[in-house]
């Protein structure tokens, strides 16, 4: 793929304001040999944190097989990498390219973004699985006025994905004890996937206190649950909580969780929190 930037480093002042008829000229020379579904016009920095960021990608797949290559040998189990490697390229999630187990990469550009990467990572403090879900709790609190005071949030969703019943080390369990630390009136969650028991035996984990537990209502229904919030966020992607996909306007009429109320997704296309204007439940 070919990142057209917008605007080359080095260009005078005037060509840089130029950047988009610039990225335009680019695409037709770029044209000649490269398909259309392959060139990605960006900025600058998005074009130099996407060469940082696919070479890391890269790299961890090289170094993940070097272990696991490693791992076969020193547990002495019978394991062979040669039959791992494969069967993991199977999941169409992943698939099979750079799973070969060898002696490592080499080359500068690997060894310099890599580097890169990890210092912005550094500087930014980043752990970015919990910071992602602590974003997500602080980005509720801040479009609700900066308060949850007297307010009910509706949780849709509480498995760790859709079609399981597995809770375990949920999305919506982490986002519970976020809010929960906020003077809200109630926390609703309701999931079609798991039964209500299984959901409150999860939040007892998480070591809220007594007066935080009673505010935390676990519906068998979503009737109930959707009824007078001021935020519902949808921590997991069932296909009844949202249309077709989650983040698209569904293809016919849909009932409000409330007129005015906030209702946000976990995850939209790019990994962002989005704010979606409607609420379908079928």
């Amino acid at each position: 793929m070919d990142i057209l930037r917008e605007a080359s480093l080095g260009c005078p002042a005037d060509l840089l304001q130029r950047g988009p008829p610039v990225a335009a000229v680019f695409k037709d020379v770029y044209a000649a040999w490269v398909p259309a579904c392959r060139r990605v016009t960006a900025n600058t920095f998005s074009s130099e944190l996407t060469e940082l960021v696919a070479n890391t990608m890269l790299v961890q797949r090289i170094s993940s097989i070097n272990a696991v290559s490693v791992m076969c040998k020193e547990i002495n189990l019978g394991a062979d990498v040669d039959d791992v490697s494969p069967a993991v390229g199977k999941d169409e999630r992943l698939g099979s390219k750079l799973l070969q187990a060898g002696v490592g990469f080499g080359g500068s550009c690997f060894e310099k973004d890599i580097r890169n990467l990890a210092y912005l990572a550094k500087e930014l403090h980043l752990d970015i699985n919990e910071d992602q879900r602590q974003r997500f709790a602080r980005r509720v609190v801040r479009e609700l006025n900066g308060s949850l005071r007297g307010k009910k949030i509706v949780i849709l969703g509480f498995t760790f994905k859709d079609g399981t019943n597995d809770t375990r080390n949920s999305i919506a369990v982490h986002v519970i004890k976020d809010l929960a630390s906020e003077m809200r009136q109630e926390i609703a969650v309701f999931d079609p996937g798991c039964a209500a028991a299984d959901i409150l035996e999860e939040v007892r984990r998480i070591g809220l206190s007594t007066v935080q537990m009673e505010r935390v209502k676990i519906s068998a229904g979503w009737r109930w649950c959707i009824r007078g919030p001021s935020a519902a966020c949808i921590l997991t992607p069932w296909r009844q909580f949202h249309g077709r996909g989650l983040g698209n306007r569904p293809t016919r009429p849909a009932k409000t969780a409330k007129s005015g109320a906030h209702v946000f997704a976990a995850r939209g296309p790019d990994g962002s929190l989005r704010e979606l204007s409607i609420l379908e439940i079928e």
